[in-house]
């Protein structure tokens, strides 16, 4: 008996439920926890948007208190409310793997924030597969020089 056919999903999922989250604090203190839900995501626009649509569903206020953009096939982030309020943003490390950005740096109010890497939307970031392959080290820098900037 042989194998005649076998088959693979199209997508699987890049987003594993409970896995994908960043953290927002105000002034030192924990103000909201947002996490993703499970999906694939096939672009970075369409992280960006969920990132963004996530934080204001969770949050209940029009404006973002941190904005994902995508500038140059990167993730960006500038914060709201910069001269009022002191505001960070962490990230888990399987967010932090997918966006770009790093898992183990707080990023405060300033200046804009652009990853150095490429997001990585490869499917099934949270497998023990993944841990194998060749990471080069992950640093975000700061501008404020304007760039091509799309608002997703």
């Amino acid at each position: 008996m042989g194998l005649t056919e076998i088959s693979f999903p199209s997508d699987v999922e890049n987003v594993l439920d409970g896995h994908c989250y960043y953290t927002i604090h105000v002034e030192d203190r924990f103000f909201h926890k947002i996490t993703l839900d499970a999906k694939h995501f096939a672009t970075i626009r369409d992280l960006v948007r969920e990132m963004n649509a996530k934080q204001q569903m969770s949050v209940g206020e029009v404006d973002l208190f941190v904005e994902f953009f995508v500038s140059n096939g990167k993730i960006g982030m500038t914060f709201e409310y910069q001269s009022q309020v002191k505001l960070t943003v962490d990230f888990s490390p399987d967010l932090a793997r997918l966006s770009g950005l790093r898992s183990d740096e707080t990023y405060a109010t300033g200046e804009d924030v652009i990853s150095e890497r490429e997001p990585n939307l490869a499917s099934n970031i949270h497998s023990a597969s993944h841990g194998t392959r060749s990471r080069r080290k992950q640093e975000c820098a700061t501008s404020s020089n304007s760039r091509q900037i799309d608002r997703a």
